[in-house]
């Protein structure tokens, strides 16, 4: 996920950003954060084993967010601190990660211990959960079982234990160290883990409502009238070509964001994933693997109407046509749908595959369907959707290799993009 995102386009800093080489039991998960795009050129150019301060931390924790996000954070006012204007650092401060010491005084120079960054990693993710659907440190903060509980600050014992609880934060043993200090190479790894997290991290979703019924030919999907309690009129409809049935529904509340993830959370209870989201949410495509005959679709089909569409879809017969240069034996998309390859792109070191193609005018995106069942009877395994600056992605990874394939539509083009899990 991490090599998909960083060729998706998203920001990058090249190698050598921190003086030196990092310590051998750090030495792969530095090598991955700075191939991510996380280690950005830090101030005062330190060594990966130097202490980190202050103006270093907010240096690695923006540019980490600004990953994640897709964009880059906005600055607090220049003259928030008297005693710092970097950019990152006011960033940071706008975004509520990191604040001041009192009196108009940020202290950049200032060298951090353990907890001091707990704290600040947990203002990041709160941060990246307000301003994302990604659920990113669901479990509890608890310091119990660490025998140097009674040496974490108040102030920091619940974000500590949430950093711990989460698996960010590793002790020594049974021992979470809080006031030793916090090195460059520890910083980064920190975020590396949140990144990770990141990148395998489910929807913020509401819980899912109970005592939902289901459609009376698809026992599968849940009945979105029945949870909306629709009284109307339901209309009902078909589009033969893509062997589709749906449902309208016109109410105040059908295409509300509230009642759209409430849907969300029932789809993804009965195992459904989205795969697919065109024009800004306004249709959403979902698959279970479990169903593989079946493509469920939300669309936004006007002011107050929602229409709920189920698509029977034929599962490709025989052995599956892959990509001949890509080592993961990856479905060949045209192939599978039909769609006539315009062109590729290919990494001089061959650590990602690119191919381009154009979708029929108007076509529904369920014509996609046949692609979804090739690659969920892969070692592929469905990730979900990942936001991109001005579209969405569905992602799958291979587990075993690390190796993952992207699906994204931009400027009428779809792309299938594959990388290597050792790039």
């Amino acid at each position: 996920m991490d090599a998909v995102l960083l060729c998706l386009g998203l920001l990058w800093v090249p190698a050598g950003a921190v003086a030196g080489t990092p310590s051998d039991w750090a030495k792969d998960e530095v090598e991955q954060a700075v191939q991510a795009g996380l280690v950005p050129q830090l101030t005062g150019d330190p060594a990966y084993q130097d202490t980190l301060t202050r103006e270093q931390f907010a240096q690695l924790v923006v540019q980490t967010v600004e990953v994640m996000l897709g964009r880059q954070l906005t600055a607090a006012p220049a003259g928030t601190f008297t005693d710092c204007e970097t950019p990152a650092v006011l960033k940071a401060s706008e975004a509520g990660i990191i604040g001041g010491i009192g009196g108009g005084k940020f202290a950049p120079e200032q060298t951090t211990n353990r907890e001091q960054i707990a704290t600040m990693m947990a203002r990041a993710i709160d941060y990246l959960e307000e301003n994302s659907d990604l659920s990113l440190a669901p479990k509890a903060g608890s310091l119990e079982g660490f025998t140097d509980a009674a040496q974490v600050s108040s102030w920091a014992a619940e974000a500590m234990g949430r950093m711990a609880a989460n698996g960010i934060m590793e002790g020594s043993g049974s021992a979470l160290s809080p006031q030793n200090p916090c090195t460059v190479e520890q910083g980064i790894l920190l975020l590396a883990r949140l990144y990770d997290l990141g990148a395998d991290a489910g929807p913020a979703l509401p819980p899912a409502p109970t005592g939902v019924g289901h459609y009376a030919d698809y026992p599968m999907v849940p009945d979105f009238g029945d949870m909306i309690g629709y009284t109307g009129e339901i209309t009902e409809g078909s589009q033969p070509q893509y062997n589709t049935v749906f449902y309208q529904y016109i109410a105040d509340n059908a295409s509300s964001e509230e009642t759209y993830r409430l849907y969300w959370a029932l789809l993804v209870e009965e195992g459904f994933t989205p795969v697919y989201m065109w024009a800004g949410m306004s249709s959403i495509y979902y698959y279970n693997p479990n169903c593989p005959d079946l493509v469920v679709s939300y669309k936004i089909a006007g002011e107050n109407t929602v229409w709920i569409s189920l698509t029977s879809v034929e599962a490709p017969a025989g052995s599956p046509v892959c990509y001949p240069d890509f080592a993961g034996d990856v479905p060949d998309l045209a192939a599978c749908v039909g769609l006539e390859l315009l062109g590729g792109a290919t990494a001089e070191d061959g650590s990602w595959v690119a191919y381009y193609y154009e979708m029929p005018n108007q076509a529904d995106h369920t014509i996609l369907a046949p692609w979804f069942i090739r690659m969920s009877q892969t070692d592929y395994v469905l990730k979900g959707m990942m936001e991109l600056p001005d579209s969405f992605a569905t992602v799958w990874r291979d587990s075993d290799t690390g190796d993952s394939v992207a699906i994204y539509e931009q400027d009428s083009y779809l792309t299938v993009m594959m990388v290597s899990g050792d790039s």
